[in-house]
């Protein structure tokens, strides 16, 4: 970590109150950054605040329809005026069977994983320059098929090629996307997946990950904000389109 990689610069980052998004904020903050981070729940928004020291900023917003999308963009717009970097991390997890997916489910889930990523993106150009970088937080859901993960994988799969995509479109702006795809990292979505959700199925299902795993542990959010960091940094300048998976090995060895 450079404590000046990110100096007099701002970033912002949603689900920033928790988890990953936590992670990588407090990263930023500590390279010079300044932050703005956006979450549903304002008691962990703030606790998250105070870990950033000041100067910081916390926005609280359900990242679930457009009019929260336009509301934020008019904050960071009012508040930050240009972006350097953007780091999409929120997200739910919906994993149940196949025949249980629902027209409400599907359509809430789609909203936070995909469809709010990636209209504020668009909204945001506007206040992105040249060496900036959008870093979308996907999941190796995207790559690896397995029961009950139909809807998830899905949306994870479809920011993998959105990041491709929107990589070229950008490219000609000086703006560059990358995706940060993790795999087990301990963070509160372990225990707030609808369909795994009460103590038990959570700890049969991070038995069953974790014993998936080579390194036969979950990743911390820390190790997996790291990745982020470095693809929003100018470490990354001539990184775009690319992914970064974090995952103890899954992917590479399964």
């Amino acid at each position: 970590m450079r404590e000046d990689r990110f100096q007099d610069k701002n970033v912002v980052v949603t689900g920033g109150n928790s988890g990953i998004g936590l992670a990588a904020a407090q990263q930023f903050a500590a390279e010079g950054a300044r932050v703005m981070i956006i979450g549903r729940n304002q008691k962990t928004l703030d606790e998250a605040l105070a870990t950033l020291g000041e100067g910081h900023l916390a926005v609280r917003a359900d990242m679930d329809n457009l009019d929260e999308v336009r509301r934020v963009v008019d904050i960071v717009k009012t508040e930050m005026g240009t972006v350097d970097a953007l780091f999409a991390s929120a997200g739910i997890a919906i994993l149940m069977p196949f025949e249980e997916i629902t027209e409400e489910r599907w359509d809430r889930l789609m909203s936070i994983n995909l469809k709010c990523p990636y209209f504020l993106t668009q909204a945001l150009v506007p206040c992105f320059g040249p060496g900036s970088s959008v870093v979308y937080c996907s999941s190796i859901g995207g790559v690896k098929v397995g029961p009950l993960s139909s809807l998830y994988g899905a949306s994870k799969a479809a920011m993998r090629h959105m990041t491709r995509s929107l990589a070229c479109e950008l490219a000609d702006k000086g703006i560059r996307v990358n995706v940060l795809s993790p795999g087990p990292i301990d963070t509160p979505i372990t225990g707030r997946s609808e369909g795994i959700d009460d103590p038990q199925a959570v700890q049969n299902f991070r038995n069953l990950i974790t014993g998936n795993v080579p390194m036969k542990r979950m990743g911390t959010p820390d190790e997996a904000a790291v990745a982020a960091v470095f693809l929003a940094s100018d470490e990354a300048s001539f990184i775009t389109g690319a992914e970064i998976i974090v995952d103890g090995g899954i992917v590479g060895t399964t």
